[in-house]
């Protein structure tokens, strides 16, 4: 194998996450964008099923969020009955207890999109001990103690406005 060959192969990975995190710098204030579904260019389609329960969770997002002041996160329930979500976010310093994040209640009624905004503010002041670290926000996540089978759900765009 020559030198070229070997740095190639070694240089691979780390190249492929400075691309992402660029790709990830170019699209803020747009955190995510999902897969197309039938009536809406970009959204990411999620099922409840027996194993699991549901969860949107979007690891790693633009971290600073220093200059913005609100969150949105765009869901569509196109059941019959309504869902009940938690909306979870944390920053890097997080040490894993309930008291130490974001953890917001969200019904989202049946057959109906809607835009879930929080201030960063509310966000910032969520921890019980410390002030959220608008700086470094680590983790995003959308989920469910629910369990039930076949209801769908849609998660069309998660921004910073």
């Amino acid at each position: 194998m020559t030198i070229s060959a070997a740095f190639t192969i070694l240089a691979w990975q780390p190249l492929q996450c400075a691309i992402a995190y660029a790709a990830r710098a170019e699209a803020c204030p747009t955190l995510a964008d999902g897969e197309a579904r039938p009536g809406d260019a970009a959204s990411l389609h999620l099922r409840f099923d027996r194993a699991s329960y549901p969860a949107f969770d979007l690891f790693e997002p633009s971290p600073d969020w220093r200059g913005y002041s609100v969150p949105a996160l765009d869901v569509t329930n196109p059941g019959a009955a309504p869902l009940w979500f938690t909306r979870r976010i944390h920053d890097m310093h997080h040490d894993w207890s309930n008291e130490d994040r974001l953890n917001l209640p969200v019904d989202i009624p049946a057959d109906t999109r809607t835009t879930v905004r929080i201030s960063v503010a509310a966000i910032e002041a969520a921890p019980a001990h410390r002030r959220m670290d608008m700086a470094r926000i680590a983790n995003v996540m959308l989920f469910s103690h629910a369990s039930a089978a076949g209801t769908e759900f849609y998660v069309s765009h998660v921004g910073l406005e």
